[in-house]
């Protein structure tokens, strides 16, 4: 029941080979994935992660014996995973170093979990990031995931000329994840909302209908505060531009079938 409260709060430890995986901006803490993945499938069962980065996702499964499969389409980012878990004796989980799309269109396997963590490639048109990304290159600072590439791969989702072809991109990408997927299954999804052109932008909100038109059943919306997030100036002192501190997990499902694909759904048929 803990799990299902639509806000969650977390401290992690800059753990798990941090000094590797912190160098891509997006990382996530591979203690929040093995929660998520525990829930949502047994051992042994397999979890799809097509923009798997530096390995949050596959090494979250390794942590709770699950196997997992990632995509990723810069080797830098492969190779840093796989220096993880030699440094940290994680068994290490089958990456492919490719474009998601084409690869998946491939695939005829079906997993029981999809995990997604795309880039947030609207916040290259908000006005607000220019001017965050010169101070953070002024200061010498990390780039972090609103301000910098992840690649320089054409294909690379967050490269996209425009919003429309990243949308057209995002949604041909849920139509295989759904190929994909058991049915009864689960699909998340990590976003963020921004302030674009003076106004909100429920961009979660957006992502969330692009996957409701590949065939998904939206379900819920986790908003996940990780403690530590850094605040920047933005409007100040001139008007009120909001801080993003959380990000959003999207919960998506395959079918309108219960499909007792949680450990939390078996428990309560017990």
């Amino acid at each position: 029941m803990y799990f299902t409260r639509s806000v969650w709060f977390t401290s992690f430890p800059r753990e798990y080979g941090f000094e590797i995986r912190g160098k891509h901006g997006g990382n996530k803490p591979p203690s929040l994935l093995k929660q998520i993945i525990e829930f949502f499938t047994k051992p042994g069962e397999t979890v799809l992660d097509p923009m798997s980065g530096v390995g949050g996702t596959l090494i979250g499964a390794a942590l709770c014996d699950r196997r997992a499969v990632g995509i990723e389409i810069n080797d830098a980012w492969t190779d840093g995973y796989r220096q993880v878990c030699r440094k940290e004796h994680i068994q290490a989980q089958e990456v492919i170093t490719g474009d998601c799309l084409e690869t998946l269109a491939k695939m005829r396997s079906h997993f029981d979990l999809v995990v997604i963590d795309p880039p947030y490639r609207e916040s290259t048109f908000n006005p607000n990031v220019s001017g965050v990304r010169k101070q953070a290159i002024a200061n010498g600072e990390r780039m972090t995931s609103l301000t910098e590439s992840f690649s320089r791969d054409k294909r690379d989702f967050g490269n996209s000329p425009s919003y429309e072809v990243y949308q057209l991109r995002l949604k041909q990408l849920f139509a295989e994840c759904y190929r994909v997927l058991k049915e009864g299954r689960y699909l998340l999804v990590f976003s963020k909302d921004e302030f674009r052109e003076g106004a909100f932008f429920e961009l979660s909100s957006e992502i969330a209908s692009l996957a409701v038109q590949a065939g998904f059943r939206w379900v819920g919306k986790i908003t996940w505060y990780q403690a530590g997030a850094p605040l920047r100036p933005y409007g100040l002192p001139f008007t009120y531009v909001p801080n993003f501190i959380d990000q959003k997990i999207l919960v998506l499902k395959k079918g309108n079938g219960d499909g007792a694909s949680s450990n939390g759904s078996q428990r309560s048929h017990r």
